[in-house]
């Protein structure tokens, strides 16, 4: 399976689908019975584009004879090369494209062909064909219908009924460099003893056991590769294979008895088998396409990476990456392969080790595209089946590892899905809080767009079924489960805040599940928690922004609770600032949109600005403005205690931040001058205001200065490369 984000078609493919589909239609609408295309003489295909229709085709299960017919001897469109695999067309299909000089033949899986089809072949492909695929076709019964071909250099037979004679092959192909015969019952290999001088790869897998082929290995003196690996329930527990490389002997040894055949292993230089890192993931690339092996090595590989750091990890990801991707429905290899991951992943043992080497390697982009890939494909295919706890917890602590959004971005909606799909579905409880948490870090730090689709996925409704959940299971809850379910409660409200963020949408959603009323529970049960505080007001002070749902607020009940948190606690800085943003925005609208008796608006005002001196301007925060719009639309309101608190924001954020909060407030400088210029204002807030534009003019005469050196350096050097 390929990684699905580097499976970018390329424009021949856009434009072979485009005429498969034009004529598809015309055989559809014949009904497809007798039908074959016409020809036209001043029109043909070039073999490029004719290789590549076929293989579309082939690729999409819609060849079939009709197909075929483009190429038949009266077309003067070209192929050479037919990918078949798999197909049911018959000996007569076949006899359309005997008219085409082939360079390659694929017709594994095919049990209609017959010897007859090769001799077909033969009449125009004898010199031109190169490599041939038989595989697992039933009906052939020997070897002398395809000895013609005097120009193969690859030829597959593997798992078919051919005869037990390979004179057939060594006699007339004299050129042969690569044979397949896995799974066929032979006896003896000296009929390839005449082949010596040219083959260099012979793979018999699950053909016969060493002791009959030594004699004639040590007689083909090219061969470079030689697989005699067998699977274990043919009774062979062991596996083998060698490997010329520069005069030197390749062996692999997986799952070996090495007493069997003493002296072996002192043959090669470079060895596959489950030793060490080096040899399993050799072994891993080897075998890909053995799933019994590649479970096994992803095992030995994972106890390796538990306890030790690999030497590569870029070739260790690489292998295990395209492994998982080679078998996505395998439940096993993706739970080993995953667990994998999380090691090579993972913070270093060592403080001297560089995590990004350890990680990325060459090519850090590359690496955790494929990785994150390939731990989504496993997600994905596996999310409906909510008991495979295991990979579920594999690959969330796995994507733990990882720079959440930014190195996630590229799958951003689907992994989004499949988390929430953890969030409701995983019958663990582990699983569905590290998910929560992985959906709060999407949902931290990127477009209203993207948290709009968070919201689509009704991820504020869940939010607010597991803080109630929680509230519930309160009471019965032992010490233990009870520190992990307000860890959860925290989590939640985070998540919330953090997709609420200016985000209409996804605010009325939290008003419209009753969220309020969650917010008032939670306060009740946990009044003490800071952390859940802040994080409650920090989702109403995102409401409080939205003009249009600032009426929801206005309930004595709630404009009570937000008066009281102003003065919660003397050391706690967020929640009496979070509580005065919303309570400035709720003032922000007039006299006539504060409906609350209880709570009279002039006092709550007059109690923003006395608990504002109270703060520490150069306090450092723990919040995070995505924008200062919020703010900057405080400080142009008509209500001077509503000014005040925007403009000790504006002081604090700039003063303390001022990289990055100086750059936001640069175009809106003019608002603040504005202000400051106003009559009657507190001498406080008039130096607040001076602190702030003269920071925000040092960080642009700053920056100036910088790029002014930057560019003298730089024609500097350009004149002293002309001299």
């Amino acid at each position: 399976m390929e990684i699905p984000v580097y499976s970018v078609p390329s424009l021949l493919d856009l434009c072979v689908d485009v005429i498969i589909e034009q004529l598809h239609r015309r055989i559809h609408a014949s009904h497809g019975v007798g039908f074959q295309f016409g020809t036209n003489d001043k029109l043909s295909l070039p073999p490029e584009v004719g290789d590549a229709m076929i293989k579309r085709l082939n690729k999409r299960n819609f060849l079939n004879e009709v197909w075929l017919t483009l190429f038949r001897p009266s077309s003067n469109n070209q192929l050479r090369r037919l990918c078949a695999h798999g197909s049911t067309i018959s000996n007569k299909g076949f006899s359309y494209v005997a008219n085409q000089e082939l360079q390659e033949i694929d017709v594994s899986k095919n049990d209609r062909i017959t010897d007859y089809a090769f001799y077909l072949f033969e009449s125009k492909s004898k010199k031109s064909l190169r490599h041939l695929n038989l595989s697992h076709c039933s009906s052939i019964s020997h070897f002398r219908c395809i000895s013609g071909f005097e120009a193969l250099r690859s030829l597959d037979a593997s798992y078919t009924s051919v005869e037990n004679n390979l004179l057939d092959i060594g006699n007339r192909l004299h050129h042969l460099k690569v044979i397949n015969l896995s799974g066929n019952p032979l006896t003896d290999l000296k009929g390839l003893e005449v082949l010596a001088k040219t083959l260099e790869c012979l793979i018999l897998f699950d053909s016969l056991a060493v002791n009959f082929i030594l004699g004639t290995v040590l007689k083909l003196k090219n061969l470079r590769k030689l697989d005699i690996s067998c699977s274990p329930g043919n009774g062979f527990q062991h596996m083998r294979q060698y490997e010329y490389v520069e005069d030197e002997l390749f062996q692999g040894l997986m799952f070996v008895d090495y007493h069997s055949y003493p002296g072996l292993p002192q043959l090669a230089q470079y060895v596959t088998g489950e030793q060490d890192e080096h040899q399993i993931v050799l072994a891993l690339k080897l075998y890909k396409n053995r799933a019994q092996y590649v479970d096994n090595a992803l095992r030995r590989l994972f106890e390796i990476a538990r306890y030790s750091n690999l030497s590569n990890n870029d070739e260790a990801l690489e292998a295990v990456c395209q492994c998982m991707l080679t078998y996505p429905e395998d439940y096993s290899i993706q739970s080993a392969g995953s667990a994998s991951i999380y090691h090579f992943t993972k913070e270093p043992a060592s403080k001297t080790q560089s995590v990004t080497l350890r990680r990325y390697g060459k090519s850090k982009v590359l690496i955790v595209n494929n990785t994150v890939s390939a731990l989504l494909v496993a997600m994905e295919y596996h999310r409906l089946q909510p008991s495979r706890i295991q990979l579920q917890k594999n690959t969330c602590v796995s994507l733990c590892n990882f720079k959440i959004p930014a190195e996630v971005i590229f799958v951003y909606k689907r992994l989004a899905k499949v988390l929430i799909s953890y969030m409701t579905n995983s019958m663990d409880d582990f699983v569905q809080r590290i998910s929560l948490q992985l959906c709060n870090s999407l949902v931290c730090q990127v477009s209203g767009e993207s948290k709009e689709f968070f919201g689509s996925l009704n991820f504020v409704e869940i939010l607010l079924k597991i803080v109630l959940a929680k509230l519930e299971d309160g009471i019965s809850m032992d010490e233990e489960d009870h520190g992990r379910s307000i860890h959860a409660m925290h989590v939640a409200w985070s998540a919330m805040w953090n997709v609420t963020d200016e985000t209409p949408k996804n605010c009325e959603k939290f008003l419209q599940n009753n969220g309020l009323d969650a917010f008032l529970l939670c306060f009740q049960s946990f009044g003490s928690d800071e952390v859940l505080i802040v994080n409650m007001l920090g989702l109403l002070g995102n409401v409080a922004e939205v003009k249009s749902l600032r009426k929801y607020l206005m309930r004595e009940d709630c404009m009570k609770m937000f008066r009281s948190l102003l003065r919660f606690r003397e050391n706690n800085l967020e929640i009496g600032y979070n509580s005065a943003g919303i309570l400035a925005h709720l003032a922000s609208d007039g006299e006539d949109a504060w409906t609350v008796l209880e709570t009279p608006r002039e006092e709550t005002l007059n109690e923003i600005i006395s608990v504002s001196e109270t703060w520490d301007i150069t306090a450092d925060r723990s919040i995070n403005y995505r924008s200062l719009t919020p703010i900057i639309y405080l400080l142009c309101n008509d209500t001077m205690q509503v000014q005040y608190f925007a403009t000790w924001a504006l002081t604090n954020l700039t003063g303390v931040y001022s990289t990055k909060y100086c750059p936001m407030l640069w175009k809106d400088l003019i608002h603040l001058q504005n202000v400051r210029d106003q009559p009657n204002i507190p001498v406080r807030m008039r130096e607040y205001l001076d602190i702030t534009i003269k920071k925000c003019i040092s960080w642009k005469e700053g920056r100036d200065s910088i790029a002014i050196h930057d560019a003298n350096r730089l024609s500097s050097g350009s004149e002293d490369e002309r001299q």
